[in-house]
């Protein structure tokens, strides 16, 4: 007997408190193909399920950690469980003619139509793994079985955590299917008014075409300039950098633009070399907070400008060079990035020391910095000054992470090395609570947004509603 087909079945698969429901398959593609050595791909797996009162609430962009429980029978007859992040959710309206109408938008004008539809799909991306338990199950549901599953779930304290303050940057560091959790979150924010810069960071063992486009990440940055992506492929010829918010080879703009795509360029190569490290994470950082800074676009005497500049110069001599260095290293890197002579470079150099307190000569802390190839320095420790933005580099910025439990521990020990506050780091958490029991975390606008002319993706409001049997229903396109 197949799983989920039975009522009595279904009658009967409640644990936890919390009622099972019978989903549909509607689609099983695979979108990569299988590895050389471990065989593993990865489908786009859609369900469908009935609608039901203060559950499926929520249609488009599902919250930050939504999550369904899958639940199977093996082949020894024993129930077990996986939970699934989804990345999208959408009402599908009955079908007509053997046509099966489905959108995530719903233009106001279009209310009474969507509202006729009492059944909603959830999309995920999931990897089948051989010999996996669950894997072997979802491998075989194609088009038209039946799967037990619970949810949507999402996490309160996880929400709270994005709610305690207005974060200026987000850097998603995600490695595989983690990339449901990352949209989640990245959708989340581009609906919200004064969306912060968000940098995705997707680590891949191979670049799957199929895969990337399933997912939308390039209709995401041609829509919104507070988004942009890197994929970083185990294979160190197949990054994909963002085609669109990034700096282009040639570009010879003035300061954070330029080396921020050196510390982007540089971070791929430390990563390839040396994987995660402080030196490494220091690059990422760089290029992550660079964007968000304002820059001038013509040169001029760097010496003379403000604590800001200066804190990016120091970014960038601390992505570049070594803890221990000589003089005229760092005239010669500012000559060749920021001034014209040596002279000047060697004044910058100073001030960096003297207001910044970047670095401090190795033997003499008093001794003013010369240029010098005997005469070496070394990098002060970062000391956090309450209030001031200068010295705190990673101040609005929240890192969020999504992979294997170990990958998630290296990430979080290399960016604690770099600086980063343990509480600007989280971990995308399994949903427990239903929808109906977070109704703070639902949006209830009623007027449709105005797109800013700056910023296509950051709405005010939200206000797409449909009628479910419950509760009113966003729909975020």
């Amino acid at each position: 007997m197949a799983v989920g087909t039975s009522q009595s079945m279904i009658a009967s698969c409640q644990l936890s408190g919390r009622v099972f429901r019978n989903a549909e398959v509607v689609k099983h593609t695979i979108v990569s193909a299988k590895g050389d050595s471990d065989q593993k791909y990865t489908i786009k797996f859609c369900i469908s399920l009935k609608r039901e009162e203060g559950i499926d609430v929520l249609v488009g962009t599902p919250l930050p950690s939504t999550t369904f429980i899958f639940r199977a029978v093996d082949s020894q007859g024993n129930a077990f469980e996986r939970a699934y992040s989804a990345s999208l959710c959408y009402l599908s309206e009955p079908k007509e003619k053997g046509i099966s109408k489905r959108s995530s938008v719903l233009p106001l004008h279009r209310c009474k139509t969507r509202k006729r539809a009492d059944t909603i799909e959830y999309q995920f991306f999931i990897t089948i793994v051989p010999d996996g338990k669950m894997s072997a199950i979802l491998a075989k549901k194609t088009a038209g079985k039946h799967i037990m599953v619970k949810g949507p779930l999402a996490s309160k304290t996880f929400l709270e955590k994005l709610r305690q303050r207005a974060w200026t940057d987000v850097c998603l560091i995600t490695q595989g299917t983690g990339i449901n959790t990352s949209l989640q979150l990245i959708d989340y924010y581009l609906k919200t008014p004064n969306s912060p810069k968000m940098t995705l960071v997707w680590f891949v063992r191979d670049r799957h075409i199929d895969w990337e486009n399933a997912l939308g990440l390039a209709s995401r940055e041609r829509v919104s300039e507070n988004f942009r992506c890197l994929i970083v492929s185990d294979k160190e010829d197949a990054q994909r950098r963002s085609s669109v918010n990034s700096i282009d080879h040639d570009d010879k703009t003035f300061n954070g633009a330029k080396i921020g795509y050196e510390a982007r360029d540089a971070f791929l190569q430390l990563y390839h070399s040396q994987d995660l490290h402080r030196k490494t994470m220091d690059s990422l950082l760089f290029w992550v907070l660079s964007w968000s800074k304002k820059h001038n676009s013509e040169p001029e005497d760097m010496f003379e400008v403000g604590e800001q500049d200066l804190a990016s110069i120091s970014e960038s001599l601390r992505s570049v060079l070594p803890n221990k260095f000589s003089g005229s290293e760092v005239v010669s890197f500012l000559e060749g990035e920021f001034t014209s002579t040596r002279e000047s470079a060697l004044t910058l150099g100073r001030e960096l020391a003297s207001k910044s307190k970047l670095f401090r000569h190795v033997s003499d802390a008093k001794k003013l910095l010369v240029d010098d190839a005997d005469d070496f320095y070394s990098f002060n420790k970062i000391h956090r000054v309450s209030g001031s933005r200068g010295l705190d580099r990673t101040q609005g910025l929240l890192v969020a992470l999504c992979g294997h439990r170990s990958f998630e521990t290296d990430v979080t020990d290399a960016f604690k090395e770099a600086e980063v506050r343990k509480n600007q780091i989280v971990r995308f958490p399994e949903g427990l609570m239903p929808l109906s029991v977070l109704p703070e975390f639902i949006r209830n606008e009623s007027e449709p947004s105005k797109t800013s002319n700056t910023n296509v993706a950051s709405n005010k409001s939200e206000g797409r509603y449909g009628e479910g049997t419950g509760p009113k229903a966003p729909y975020f396109g």
